[in-house]
Protein backbone atom coordinates (compact mmCIF):
# COMPACT_ATOMS: atom_id res chain seq x y z
CA UNK A 1 0.00 0.00 0.00
CA UNK A 2 1.33 3.47 -0.35
CA UNK A 3 -0.05 2.68 0.64
CA UNK A 4 0.76 1.86 0.52
CA UNK A 5 2.87 1.83 -0.29
CA UNK A 6 5.19 3.88 -1.31
CA UNK A 7 8.55 4.94 -0.55
CA UNK A 8 8.43 8.17 1.57
CA UNK A 9 9.51 9.85 4.81
CA UNK A 10 6.98 10.72 6.84
CA UNK A 11 7.70 13.22 9.64
CA UNK A 12 10.96 11.23 10.28
CA UNK A 13 9.05 7.43 9.75
CA UNK A 14 9.94 5.34 6.61
CA UNK A 15 6.84 3.99 5.40
CA UNK A 16 7.61 0.89 2.80
CA UNK A 17 4.53 -0.41 1.55
CA UNK A 18 3.37 -2.50 -1.34
CA UNK A 19 0.70 -2.06 -3.07
CA UNK A 20 -2.84 -4.78 -3.84
CA UNK A 21 -1.38 -7.82 -2.02
CA UNK A 22 2.16 -6.95 -1.80
CA UNK A 23 3.51 -6.12 1.35
CA UNK A 24 4.62 -3.07 3.35
CA UNK A 25 6.11 -2.07 7.05
CA UNK A 26 6.85 0.83 8.94
CA UNK A 27 10.17 1.46 9.79
CA UNK A 28 10.34 3.53 13.13
CA UNK A 29 13.29 5.79 14.29
CA UNK A 30 14.72 6.86 17.78
CA UNK A 31 12.23 8.65 19.77
CA UNK A 32 9.14 7.08 18.04
CA UNK A 33 6.18 4.87 19.96
CA UNK A 34 2.89 3.58 19.16
CA UNK A 35 -0.18 2.28 20.45
CA UNK A 36 0.17 -1.58 21.25
CA UNK A 37 -4.04 -1.23 19.58
CA UNK A 38 -3.19 0.47 16.81
CA UNK A 39 -3.54 -0.68 12.99
CA UNK A 40 -0.30 -0.78 11.49
CA UNK A 41 -0.64 -2.66 8.71
CA UNK A 42 -3.67 -3.88 6.74
CA UNK A 43 -4.19 -5.68 3.11
CA UNK A 44 -6.95 -7.26 1.29
CA UNK A 45 -7.76 -10.26 -0.95
CA UNK A 46 -10.33 -11.40 -2.62
CA UNK A 47 -12.48 -12.23 -0.28
CA UNK A 48 -10.78 -11.30 3.59
CA UNK A 49 -9.14 -7.57 4.79
CA UNK A 50 -6.46 -8.90 7.69
CA UNK A 51 -5.17 -5.90 9.97
CA UNK A 52 -2.20 -6.33 11.84
CA UNK A 53 -2.12 -4.53 15.78
CA UNK A 54 1.09 -3.22 17.62
CA UNK A 55 0.85 -6.05 20.14
CA UNK A 56 1.02 -8.65 16.87
CA UNK A 57 -2.71 -9.26 17.06
CA UNK A 58 -3.73 -10.17 13.63
CA UNK A 59 -7.63 -9.79 12.89
CA UNK A 60 -9.55 -11.39 9.58
CA UNK A 61 -12.62 -10.25 8.54
CA UNK A 62 -14.74 -11.10 5.35
CA UNK A 63 -14.08 -8.58 2.71
CA UNK A 64 -15.81 -6.62 1.66
CA UNK A 65 -18.19 -6.30 4.29
CA UNK A 66 -16.04 -6.17 7.39
CA UNK A 67 -17.76 -9.70 8.96
CA UNK A 68 -15.21 -10.58 11.92
CA UNK A 69 -13.89 -13.99 10.99
CA UNK A 70 -11.23 -14.98 12.98
CA UNK A 71 -8.06 -13.24 14.39
CA UNK A 72 -4.69 -14.44 15.83
CA UNK A 73 -1.18 -13.33 17.62
CA UNK A 74 1.90 -13.11 16.45
CA UNK A 75 4.45 -14.13 18.72
CA UNK A 76 7.12 -11.13 20.23
CA UNK A 77 4.17 -8.57 18.78
CA UNK A 78 4.31 -6.77 15.72
CA UNK A 79 8.00 -5.10 15.47
CA UNK A 80 8.85 -2.94 12.42
CA UNK A 81 12.32 -3.18 13.03
CA UNK A 82 11.86 -7.16 12.86
CA UNK A 83 8.78 -8.07 11.32
CA UNK A 84 7.08 -7.91 7.91
CA UNK A 85 4.04 -9.27 6.32
CA UNK A 86 2.43 -9.99 3.57
CA UNK A 87 -0.73 -11.85 1.56
CA UNK A 88 -1.26 -13.31 -1.08
CA UNK A 89 -4.12 -13.20 -3.46
CA UNK A 90 -6.68 -16.08 -4.59
CA UNK A 91 -10.05 -17.87 -3.13
CA UNK A 92 -6.84 -19.50 -0.75
CA UNK A 93 -5.50 -16.17 0.93
CA UNK A 94 -2.03 -16.65 2.65
CA UNK A 95 -0.48 -14.48 4.69
CA UNK A 96 3.30 -14.61 4.97
CA UNK A 97 4.89 -13.57 8.39
CA UNK A 98 9.00 -12.87 8.03
CA UNK A 99 10.71 -12.61 10.95
CA UNK A 100 14.06 -11.26 12.06
CA UNK A 101 15.89 -13.95 14.95
CA UNK A 102 19.11 -12.81 15.66
CA UNK A 103 21.58 -13.61 12.43
CA UNK A 104 18.35 -15.86 11.51
CA UNK A 105 15.05 -15.38 9.31
CA UNK A 106 11.76 -17.11 10.53
CA UNK A 107 9.18 -17.46 7.83
CA UNK A 108 4.94 -18.70 8.96
CA UNK A 109 2.99 -18.66 6.06
CA UNK A 110 -0.85 -18.80 7.43
CA UNK A 111 -3.84 -20.20 5.44
CA UNK A 112 -6.18 -16.94 6.20
CA UNK A 113 -9.24 -18.79 5.75
CA UNK A 114 -8.64 -21.51 8.80
CA UNK A 115 -6.08 -19.16 11.00
CA UNK A 116 -3.61 -22.38 10.69
CA UNK A 117 -0.30 -22.29 9.95
CA UNK A 118 1.02 -24.14 6.65
CA UNK A 119 4.80 -23.95 6.97
CA UNK A 120 6.83 -22.43 9.97
CA UNK A 121 10.61 -23.01 8.55
CA UNK A 122 13.94 -20.82 10.02
CA UNK A 123 16.72 -19.99 7.46
CA UNK A 124 20.00 -19.67 9.68
CA UNK A 125 22.51 -17.18 8.83
CA UNK A 126 19.84 -14.85 6.58
CA UNK A 127 20.40 -11.44 8.09
CA UNK A 128 17.63 -8.73 7.56
CA UNK A 129 14.97 -10.69 5.81
CA UNK A 130 11.84 -9.47 5.34
CA UNK A 131 8.62 -10.34 3.17
CA UNK A 132 8.53 -8.69 -0.39
CA UNK A 133 5.32 -10.58 -1.23
CA UNK A 134 3.90 -13.11 -3.70
CA UNK A 135 3.71 -13.94 -7.31
CA UNK A 136 0.07 -14.33 -8.88
CA UNK A 137 0.60 -18.49 -8.86
CA UNK A 138 1.12 -18.26 -5.03
CA UNK A 139 5.02 -18.31 -4.64
CA UNK A 140 6.44 -16.24 -2.25
CA UNK A 141 9.78 -13.69 -2.18
CA UNK A 142 12.14 -13.15 0.66
CA UNK A 143 14.81 -10.97 0.56
CA UNK A 144 17.48 -11.36 3.38
CA UNK A 145 21.11 -12.14 3.51
CA UNK A 146 21.87 -8.77 2.20
CA UNK A 147 22.64 -9.60 -1.27
CA UNK A 148 20.18 -12.22 -2.10
CA UNK A 149 16.24 -12.57 -3.33
CA UNK A 150 14.53 -16.21 -2.71
CA UNK A 151 11.12 -17.38 -4.13
CA UNK A 152 9.84 -20.40 -1.43
CA UNK A 153 7.10 -22.60 -2.23
CA UNK A 154 4.25 -21.93 0.11
CA UNK A 155 2.81 -25.25 0.24
CA UNK A 156 6.42 -26.49 1.89
CA UNK A 157 8.81 -23.55 2.34
CA UNK A 158 11.22 -24.44 0.14
CA UNK A 159 13.99 -22.66 -1.77
CA UNK A 160 12.32 -22.65 -5.02
CA UNK A 161 15.53 -20.53 -6.31
CA UNK A 162 17.85 -17.78 -5.23
CA UNK A 163 19.48 -14.65 -6.92
CA UNK A 164 22.41 -12.71 -5.84
CA UNK A 165 22.90 -9.00 -7.11
CA UNK A 166 25.09 -5.91 -6.78
CA UNK A 167 21.91 -3.73 -5.82
CA UNK A 168 21.86 -4.40 -1.87
CA UNK A 169 23.86 -1.30 -0.94
CA UNK A 170 21.54 1.01 -2.02
CA UNK A 171 18.10 -1.20 -2.28
CA UNK A 172 14.59 0.53 -0.76
CA UNK A 173 12.42 -2.87 -2.05
CA UNK A 174 11.76 -5.86 -3.89
CA UNK A 175 8.90 -6.75 -6.00
CA UNK A 176 8.31 -10.06 -7.14
CA UNK A 177 6.87 -10.17 -10.52
CA UNK A 178 3.98 -11.85 -11.44
CA UNK A 179 5.07 -14.69 -13.28
CA UNK A 180 7.72 -15.85 -10.13
CA UNK A 181 10.03 -15.79 -12.62
CA UNK A 182 11.82 -12.50 -11.46
CA UNK A 183 12.33 -9.55 -9.36
CA UNK A 184 12.49 -5.78 -9.54
CA UNK A 185 14.41 -3.90 -7.55
CA UNK A 186 14.24 -0.21 -6.50
CA UNK A 187 16.90 1.71 -5.57
CA UNK A 188 18.37 4.73 -3.49
CA UNK A 189 20.11 6.37 -6.58
CA UNK A 190 17.35 6.90 -8.83
CA UNK A 191 17.79 2.92 -10.73
CA UNK A 192 14.95 0.84 -11.25
CA UNK A 193 16.01 -2.47 -12.31
CA UNK A 194 14.40 -6.09 -13.11
CA UNK A 195 15.85 -8.96 -13.04
CA UNK A 196 15.36 -12.81 -14.17
CA UNK A 197 15.87 -15.56 -11.11
CA UNK A 198 19.71 -15.65 -11.89
CA UNK A 199 20.49 -11.87 -11.41
CA UNK A 200 20.27 -10.99 -15.14
CA UNK A 201 18.80 -7.64 -15.78
CA UNK A 202 16.19 -7.67 -18.04
CA UNK A 203 14.86 -3.92 -18.21
CA UNK A 204 16.00 -1.31 -16.25
CA UNK A 205 15.21 3.18 -15.81
CA UNK A 206 16.98 5.73 -14.28
CA UNK A 207 16.39 8.80 -12.82
CA UNK A 208 12.83 8.09 -11.15
CA UNK A 209 11.84 6.66 -7.60
CA UNK A 210 8.95 4.75 -6.56
CA UNK A 211 5.46 6.31 -5.41
CA UNK A 212 3.74 3.28 -5.41
CA UNK A 213 3.33 -0.54 -6.94
CA UNK A 214 0.80 -3.19 -7.63
CA UNK A 215 1.16 -6.63 -8.46
CA UNK A 216 1.66 -5.92 -11.99
CA UNK A 217 2.40 -2.20 -12.05
CA UNK A 218 4.20 0.69 -10.39
CA UNK A 219 4.11 4.55 -10.08
CA UNK A 220 7.58 5.61 -10.50
CA UNK A 221 8.33 9.62 -9.47
CA UNK A 222 10.29 11.73 -11.39
CA UNK A 223 11.90 15.38 -9.28
CA UNK A 224 12.56 16.97 -12.80
CA UNK A 225 10.49 17.73 -14.24
CA UNK A 226 8.45 16.75 -11.81
CA UNK A 227 5.76 13.94 -12.96
CA UNK A 228 4.78 10.13 -12.19
CA UNK A 229 5.14 7.60 -15.14
CA UNK A 230 3.16 4.54 -14.93
CA UNK A 231 5.33 1.18 -16.10
CA UNK A 232 4.24 -2.47 -16.48
CA UNK A 233 6.60 -4.37 -14.60
CA UNK A 234 6.62 -7.26 -16.80
CA UNK A 235 8.49 -4.80 -20.05
CA UNK A 236 9.14 -1.62 -18.20
CA UNK A 237 6.53 -0.08 -20.84
CA UNK A 238 5.03 3.01 -19.77
CA UNK A 239 1.33 3.07 -18.85
CA UNK A 240 0.47 6.69 -18.68
CA UNK A 241 2.31 10.11 -16.83
CA UNK A 242 1.08 13.05 -15.06
CA UNK A 243 3.00 16.33 -14.58
CA UNK A 244 2.80 18.33 -11.67
CA UNK A 245 2.15 15.57 -9.41
CA UNK A 246 4.35 15.37 -5.97
CA UNK A 247 5.38 11.81 -4.54
CA UNK A 248 3.12 11.78 -1.41
CA UNK A 249 0.55 12.28 -3.84
CA UNK A 250 -0.42 8.97 -5.18
CA UNK A 251 -1.72 6.64 -2.60
CA UNK A 252 -2.33 3.50 -4.66
CA UNK A 253 -2.70 1.73 -8.14
CA UNK A 254 -4.80 -1.22 -9.34
CA UNK A 255 -3.29 -4.13 -9.87
CA UNK A 256 -2.64 -3.80 -13.92
CA UNK A 257 -2.25 -0.24 -13.05
CA UNK A 258 -5.20 1.67 -14.86
CA UNK A 259 -6.45 2.95 -12.03
CA UNK A 260 -4.79 5.08 -9.00
CA UNK A 261 -6.10 6.88 -6.24
CA UNK A 262 -4.51 9.99 -4.76
CA UNK A 263 -5.55 12.76 -1.61
CA UNK A 264 -5.06 15.85 -3.64
CA UNK A 265 -6.91 19.26 -1.84
CA UNK A 266 -7.58 17.67 0.70
CA UNK A 267 -9.98 14.92 -1.05
CA UNK A 268 -9.53 11.47 -2.37
CA UNK A 269 -9.60 11.34 -6.27
CA UNK A 270 -9.62 7.83 -7.83
CA UNK A 271 -8.08 8.37 -11.66
CA UNK A 272 -8.46 5.81 -14.95
CA UNK A 273 -5.32 7.41 -16.35
CA UNK A 274 -4.35 8.15 -19.48
CA UNK A 275 -8.41 8.56 -19.39
CA UNK A 276 -7.91 11.03 -17.12
CA UNK A 277 -11.93 10.48 -16.13
CA UNK A 278 -11.98 10.82 -12.31
CA UNK A 279 -13.82 10.61 -9.29
CA UNK A 280 -14.01 12.94 -5.91
CA UNK A 281 -14.51 11.28 -2.67
CA UNK A 282 -14.81 13.74 -0.17
CA UNK A 283 -16.51 12.23 2.56
CA UNK A 284 -13.07 10.26 3.94
CA UNK A 285 -11.19 11.99 5.89
CA UNK A 286 -7.47 12.31 5.16
CA UNK A 287 -6.89 8.85 3.96
CA UNK A 288 -3.18 7.88 3.83
CA UNK A 289 -3.05 3.70 3.28
CA UNK A 290 -5.08 2.75 0.79
CA UNK A 291 -5.16 -0.78 -1.35
CA UNK A 292 -7.35 -1.49 -4.70
CA UNK A 293 -8.83 -5.12 -4.51
CA UNK A 294 -7.75 -7.39 -7.19
CA UNK A 295 -10.45 -6.59 -9.71
CA UNK A 296 -9.83 -2.83 -9.44
CA UNK A 297 -13.49 -2.66 -8.44
CA UNK A 298 -13.07 -1.39 -5.30
CA UNK A 299 -10.43 0.62 -3.09
CA UNK A 300 -9.96 -0.12 0.70
CA UNK A 301 -8.69 3.53 2.99
CA UNK A 302 -7.74 3.70 5.98
CA UNK A 303 -6.97 7.34 7.63
CA UNK A 304 -3.56 8.66 8.40
CA UNK A 305 -1.10 8.40 11.12
CA UNK A 306 -0.61 11.09 13.39
CA UNK A 307 1.80 12.45 15.88
CA UNK A 308 0.97 13.05 19.41
CA UNK A 309 4.33 14.18 21.85
CA UNK A 310 5.40 12.34 25.27
CA UNK A 311 7.78 11.44 28.01
CA UNK A 312 9.01 8.02 28.28
CA UNK A 313 9.58 6.62 32.30
CA UNK A 314 12.86 8.53 32.04
CA UNK A 315 11.64 11.81 30.85
CA UNK A 316 13.04 11.79 27.48
CA UNK A 317 10.45 13.44 24.61
CA UNK A 318 9.34 10.61 22.57
CA UNK A 319 6.70 10.98 19.52
CA UNK A 320 3.32 8.73 19.82
CA UNK A 321 1.87 7.55 16.62
CA UNK A 322 -1.38 6.96 16.35
CA UNK A 323 -4.35 7.03 13.63
CA UNK A 324 -6.98 9.44 13.34
CA UNK A 325 -9.90 7.11 12.91
CA UNK A 326 -9.89 3.60 12.77
CA UNK A 327 -12.86 3.36 10.60
CA UNK A 328 -11.91 1.66 7.08
CA UNK A 329 -14.09 2.88 4.20
CA UNK A 330 -14.76 0.42 1.37
CA UNK A 331 -15.25 2.90 -1.57
CA UNK A 332 -16.65 1.94 -4.88
CA UNK A 333 -14.32 3.01 -7.66
CA UNK A 334 -16.63 3.43 -10.29
CA UNK A 335 -19.02 5.92 -8.64
CA UNK A 336 -17.06 7.15 -5.62
CA UNK A 337 -19.64 5.65 -2.97
CA UNK A 338 -18.68 4.54 0.51
CA UNK A 339 -20.22 1.07 -0.01
CA UNK A 340 -18.72 -0.34 3.75
CA UNK A 341 -17.59 1.21 7.01
CA UNK A 342 -15.49 -1.03 9.20
CA UNK A 343 -14.69 -0.22 12.57
CA UNK A 344 -10.86 -2.00 12.52
CA UNK A 345 -10.94 -0.75 16.63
Amino acid sequence: MCHKGSCMVLVGMMLVAALCGMSYAIRIGVGWEYAKDEILWFDVSDEVLVAARGDGTISIYKFPSGEPLSKFTIPGGYRHNEVTLAISRGKQPVLAIVRQEDINTRVVFYDLLTANALVNKEFPHMMGGYACGFSADGKAFLWGSLDSVSCLSVKTGDLLWSSEDDDHMVLIETIPMSDAKGYINLTTNGRVVARSAQGKILWEKNGFEAACWSASAAALYREEPKAVVGIRLEDGKALWSKDGLAADELRAISSDGTKQAFFTDNSLVIASLPAKETVRVREVDKPQDMVFSRDGRLLACLSELVSASKKDENGSPVTLLKRSSHMLHVVEVRTGKILFKIDLK
